[in-house]
């Protein structure tokens, strides 16, 4: 009996754990599959080319001019550096490099050739910046820092930081949004100078609850204002519920698991009408026409079947203990030992059963008991 409850008890947590397994690895592959990478805002689309123009920049920096006579080159024409040739070379290569987003740097390479081209022959000299030039300046895409909208407002500013220093205003950056703040986790009000409702606020900085609280003064199941669902207050200490005291969590044909702050309701065996665990050993009630022997549901041909092997196994047991009874009478120490091994042999066997005599003896009292209606 005790092999059959332990095999049950690891079937019931291989069995949690496989179907963990198998959701966490549908989750993550569903949200894999439809990960996309994300658009970017017309900003962001003229910085990834501004650092690429910037890249081949670099790259071709200690370039010259190849074939034919160089030093009449260099000196009838611009030097290398600042020569339409290296221009043309670095916008032949631009945004070949990018691993992501390369169509939108080609987009904007685009809109920006002609504006880029006085970039380099006016305004180089004056400005090496093209990402402020080109960005900010001619194509209006974005902003300086800490400003939004297309007028480049400031954004709010509470205690001398942006959003209090918890936040990014809408927009920011760029010539979109309204200013407001997106405050980041934990935080709350126009300036997310506040706690959200499961935070609280230790020297200024707002720190997630305990699982057990909805509300809480600081951290800890003894701290909360109000409990979370699936937990409840008692002496002051928001405690775990066990939904499985309560028959009505699950479906007849389900059976319940309790988890810290919540339960979860599993199907039970296709053989068990009703049940308390996993597996076809847990059956509680059976389905028209199938016996529960055992917490096992089984029909008349299987039930006979097992009784018969349970009767032979009980006959052989009862005279290999009398032969055994005799023996001793003659050489005690030899039966002893013969007396142990027969013992281990039992127990061997009787583990792997899927009827054990004990379990033979216990059925026939019920049988007994039900014939004369005494249950």
């Amino acid at each position: 009996m005790f092999m059959k409850i332990l095999h049950t008890m690891l079937t019931k947590t291989i069995f949690i754990w496989f179907v963990s397994t198998i959701s966490l690895i549908y989750v993550a592959g569903k949200d894999v599959k439809h990960q996309q990478p994300s658009k970017l805002n017309e900003c962001l689309q003229c910085k990834v080319y501004s650092d690429s123009f910037n890249s081949w920049l670099e790259k071709t920096s200690r370039g010259k001019f190849e074939g034919g006579d160089a030093a009449w080159e260099e000196s009838k024409l611009k030097s290398y550096a600042q020569s339409e040739v290296r221009l043309v070379e670095i916008q032949e290569n631009l945004c070949s490099e990018l691993s992501s987003h390369k169509d939108e740097c080609y987009s904007i390479a685009e809109q920006a050739e002609h504006l880029v081209e006085k970039w380099w022959l006016e305004e180089m000299d004056k400005s090496s910046d093209l990402y402020t030039w080109l960005c900010m300046d001619n194509l209006k895409f974005c902003c300086p820092t800490n400003h939004f909208g297309e007028l480049c407002e400031p954004c709010p500013v509470h205690s001398n930081k942006i959003c209090s220093g918890h936040g990014v205003c809408s927009g920011e950056g760029t010539r979109k949004g309204d200013g407001s703040c997106i405050c980041n986790k934990g935080y709350t009000s126009e300036v997310c100078d506040q706690c959200e409702i499961n935070y609280f606020n230790v020297d200024g900085e707002c720190k997630p609850c305990h699982k057990a609280c909805q509300e809480c003064f600081s951290y800890g199941p003894d701290r909360c204002k109000v409990c979370a669902s699936g937990w409840q207050l008692q002496d002051g200490l928001c405690s775990d519920i066990d939904e499985c005291t309560s028959s009505s969590v699950c479906k007849s044909n389900q059976f319940c698991i309790n988890n810290i702050g919540s339960y979860h309701c599993l199907p039970c065996d296709k053989s068990c009408n009703t049940c308390t665990g996993f597996g076809p050993y847990n059956c509680t009630t059976c389905k028209p026409n199938d016996r529960l022997w055992s917490g096992k549901c089984m029909d008349d041909k299987t039930t006979n079947a097992h009784l018969s092997s349970a009767d032979k196994r009980l006959f052989l047991y009862v005279s290999l203990n009398t032969l055994m009874y005799l023996f001793y009478q003659k050489a005690k120490p030899l039966a002893v030992v013969m007396g142990a091994s027969l013992s281990i042999l039992i127990f061997k066997l009787e583990s792997v059963s899927d009827i054990t005599v004990i379990d033979t003896v216990k059925n026939y009292v019920i049988i007994f008991l039900e014939s004369n209606e005494l249950l």
